[in-house]
C-alpha cells in the first residue's frame, strides 16, 4: 500500500523516480546514484518477501522473482489507474491483497 499512497500523493516525484533518461526531464545528477537507490528498495523488498517465506518454501530459491512480480504489478497498477482513472477496478487494497495472493500464496491456507 505504501508503494501506492506514494505515487498518488508525490506524483511528480514519483514520475521523477522512475523517468526513463533524465535528461530527457531536464534532470541533472548522477544516474549511478538513481540505480544505487532503486537498488536499494528492491533489496528491500527482497529481504521483506524472504521474511514472508519459510526456509522449507521453494519459493524462497527464487525470491529475486517474486520481488520483481509484485513490483511490476504495482507499478503497473499505478500507471494505468493514472492513464485510466475512470477504469473499473478493485480498490487498491483489493489488488494489493490480490498481488500478493497471487504471487505469495493465500497465508491463510485458503
Amino acid at each position: 500500500m505504501s508503494y501506492i499512497d506514494f505515487a498518488r500523493e508525490q506524483p511528480e516525484r514519483y514520475r521523477l523516480i522512475f523517468a526513463a533518461d533524465w535528461a530527457e526531464e531536464g534532470l541533472t545528477g548522477d544516474p549511478d546514484e538513481k540505480l544505487e537507490v532503486a537498488d536499494a528498495a528492491f533489496t528491500d523488498l527482497v529481504e521483506l518477501i524472504s521474511s514472508y517465506l519459510s526456509p522449507e518454501d521453494s519459493r524462497a530459491a527464487d525470491v529475486d522473482t517474486l520481488a520483481l512480480g509484485i513490483w511490476s504489478g504495482l507499478h503497473g497498477y499505478v500507471n494505468i489507474c493514472h492513464a485510466e482513472p475512470g477504469m473499473a477496478a478493485p480498490t487498491d487494497e483489493q489488488y494489493v491483497d490480490l498481488l500478493a495472493k497471487a504471487w505469495l500464496g493465500d497465508p491463510a491456507g485458503g
